[in-house]
């Protein structure tokens, strides 16, 4: 309809001009109406004929629906190159998932390690205290006599007790003897600014320090460090007097060695 509309309207514009151009060549306007009229009458049917002017479609009715769109993008067939870019993302997926797997099982793996380590650790630490605990009542044992003769005040006895222990001294000095208190008697060999020698045998003969060295006697000496304040008391004492004295034993005797023994913070308890 509107083609034939526009042909209509170009025809009957067409013989509108013609015959205008006639009137103006001839200037007979009576013999010229019979072909304008015509012409008029085809370019008002053409005008008729033509359709009106579409409205403007809204963006709203020109747009698809979006399901519309997404159906169509799903129905287009995908390219080799959307195929391969593809198949390279899920390859990278993969590879990815495997590599994360790996990190967990390797993180895994290390606590194992960890706490078998600790075990490990644990095991051996329970089994030095068992072995300590042993070697302690081992030695609790092995010096129980040792013990009593110190405890009954008897430096003799207890030199005697000790020399008896051998290899065991030393445990049985860590675990049983070391800063007991004591109170031995003993000889006045000498006493000097701020320690008494005594010899504990009844074998003195009015022997220095050095004689007692030489005859292999020190192990059944000690050596006396006086409590502060009790200077005075100890310097009133002379070579050969009796005394006995109270304090911390602290240092060991040896008898293979010549070693002697030693106490502090001495006090006098009888002279």
């Amino acid at each position: 309809m509107e083609s034939l509309g526009t042909i209509l309207s170009l025809v009957g514009l067409i013989i509108i001009i013609w015959g205008i151009v006639r009137v103006f060549k001839r200037k007979k306007l009576k013999e010229q109406w019979k072909i304008l009229i015509p012409g008029l009458i085809i370019l008002i049917v053409g005008g008729i004929v033509m359709p009106t002017k579409a409205e403007p479609v809204s963006s709203e009715k020109v747009q698809p629906d979006k399901k519309e769109v997404v159906q169509k993008e799903k129905a287009v067939p995908k390219s080799e190159t959307e195929k391969k870019e593809e198949k390279e993302t899920k390859t990278e997926k993969v590879a990815t998932n495997e590599t994360d797997k790996k990190k967990d099982s390797k993180s895994e793996e290390q606590k194992l390690n960890q706490t078998s380590s600790i075990n490990k650790s644990e095991t051996v630490n329970n089994e030095e205290d068992k072995k300590t605990s042993s070697e302690t009542n081992t030695s609790n044992d092995v010096g129980k006599e040792a013990l009593l003769a110190l405890e009954s005040n008897d430096f003799i006895k207890f030199t005697n007790e000790y020399k008896k222990l051998k290899e065991n001294k030393t445990a049985v000095w860590d675990n049983q003897l070391y800063g007991k208190k004591v109170t031995w008697t003993g000889t006045v060999v000498r006493a000097g600014t701020s320690e008494l020698f005594v010899y504990g045998g009844e074998d003195y003969h009015g022997e220095s320090w050095n004689d007692l060295g030489d005859t292999n006697r020190l192990y059944t000496s000690f050596v006396a460090k006086y409590a502060s304040g009790t200077k005075d008391e100890f310097k009133k004492l002379n070579t050969g007097d009796k005394i006995t004295v109270k304090g911390d034993l602290e240092s060991r005797g040896d008898y293979d060695l010549g070693y002697h023994w030693k106490i502090y913070n001495a006090v006098i308890i009888k002279k």
